[in-house]
């Protein structure tokens, strides 16, 4: 045999060696930082959680291993929303839905972005009219590198367990809260539909669910009657800041939720509300 065919011979063999050698430590130290509790492994839970990010929305699904966000709060809560993600195991996010482009819904995004890997983000493109609602807009598009939809494209997909759809996105609506896209979650018998900020638009909605997202903090130009009459949910959840300027939730929104016999969750008095649907819909919270 030519002794340059022997030397690769040899070389590849060496290769393979030191290869399997790497990967046989790495897995050997990845479950060593596991058993001294330096890296948690991804939390498999199926859930829906409400995150408390203050006078903001942020829902995190998780399935399969893997999370997504639909909205990220404000800027001031980001790191805080990296810290409690990381907390659940998890060092990237998969897909980012933003609703519509208002900064108690986007802000935190361009800080998540860069703390975290993030690879797809679904979003319109349509700037809003706001400044600092801009600023957030402007400030993520020129830092993001990751992939980019228009939110007006999203087709419906599957993430793990459930079964992701859009139920409603007027784009151009007058009113930018109209604007937001209703998301719906699916996951085996039991349904989610998270609502952004919409008002007037969620006559529209003609879904039903178990649990129900609030829109726009429980004020009250949203939550109609109809609505309520459309979704049936058992539960509600309220994402509002504590002691917040705007007087949210309105009297009347409570006063109409009561009213339907639904089950009423609030992160400023509850913190952040979890639902895990593939525990016979066990709910959690964390005040």
């Amino acid at each position: 045999m030519p002794m340059k065919t022997k030397l690769h011979k040899i070389i590849i063999i060496a290769v393979v060696i030191i290869t399997t050698a790497i990967i046989s430590v790495t897995g050997c130290l990845e479950r060593a930082f596991v058993f001294f509790g330096l890296k948690r492994l991804p939390d498999s839970t199926d859930a829906v959680r409400f995150v408390d990010v203050g006078q903001g929305d942020c829902t995190l699904v998780q399935s399969d291993g893997a999370v997504m966000l639909i909205d990220t709060g404000d800027s001031g809560h980001a790191i805080a929303l990296c810290n409690y993600i990381r907390s659940l195991g998890f060092e990237k996010i998969d897909r980012v839905i933003i609703t519509h482009p208002h900064s108690d819904h986007l802000g935190g995004l361009e800080t998540i972005c860069k703390r975290m890997q993030v690879d797809s983000v679904y979003i319109t493109t349509i700037p809003p009219s706001d400044l600092s609602d801009r600023e957030a807009f402007d400030g993520f598009k020129e830092s993001y590198s990751g992939e980019i939809v228009s939110l007006a494209e999203m087709d419906d997909f599957r993430f793990g367990g459930f079964e992701v759809n859009t139920v409603l996105f007027d784009e151009y609506a007058a009113d930018e809260n109209d604007r937001s896209a209703v998301i719906s979650l699916r996951f085996g018998e039991y349904g989610f539909l998270v609502t952004g900020d919409i008002s007037k638009n969620d006559a529209n909605i003609n879904q039903s669910a178990d649990v129900l997202k609030i829109a726009h903090h429980g004020s009250e130009t949203g939550t109609s009657v109809k609505l309520l009459s459309a979704v049936k949910p058992d539960y509600a959840v309220i994402s509002v800041g504590a002691d917040n300027s705007y007087g949210h939730p309105s009297d009347e929104v409570l006063s109409r939720l009561k009213g339907s016999g639904v089950k009423i969750y609030r992160t400023d008095c509850n913190g952040t509300v979890s639902f895990l649907p593939g525990d016979g819909m066990k709910i959690i919270t964390e005040y």
